[in-house]
């Protein structure tokens, strides 16, 4: 694996761990880990700084980082490299982003303070939950999030 230029915001293991993902400026790409190639490119509008794929590794969600109106989690089919939907509903950068172990719901934290929860299936935002400050770790199946207490 080379990179010759342009900056790296994030990578993610396929779930077979066979595909190492890398956002870069402007695309996704893909590397064969075990002939070290380039295996496909997947061209987007600006970047991702959090990569998450789908527990069956046919598509991986992008958070965008850009705030505003097109802060965006995007989902990819990772063998056509199609744009598969979008979510719109956060106000600034979108941090992180990641798959229930179902596949079914997407978790997205951000900039603007709140952590939401997607339905895949029927494109919904599910919750919103707000905070000033919060914590978002992925350990194995279990999703924390840390919200500061009432005063």
């Amino acid at each position: 694996m080379s990179w010759n230029s342009g900056d790296l915001y994030a990578v993610a293991w396929s779930p077979d761990q066979k595909t190492l993902a890398v956002a870069r400026d402007e695309r996704i790409d893909f590397w064969n880990i075990k002939d070290g190639n380039l295996a496909k490119e997947i061209a987007i509008s600006g970047f991702s700084v959090s990569l998450s794929w789908s527990p069956d590794g046919r598509e991986i969600a992008s958070a965008e980082g850009y705030s505003g109106p097109d802060a965006a989690i995007r989902i990819w089919n990772t063998q056509t490299g199609m744009l598969v939907k979008t979510f719109l509903g956060h106000i600034n950068v979108v941090d992180s982003v990641s798959w229930s172990p179902d596949g079914t719901k997407l978790v997205s934290s951000s900039s603007d303070h709140t952590v939401k929860v997607w339905d895949v299936l029927t494109d919904q935002n599910l919750s919103t939950y707000n905070g000033n400050d919060f914590i978002f770790l992925q350990l194995g199946v279990h999703l924390v999030t840390v919200l500061p207490t009432q005063m």
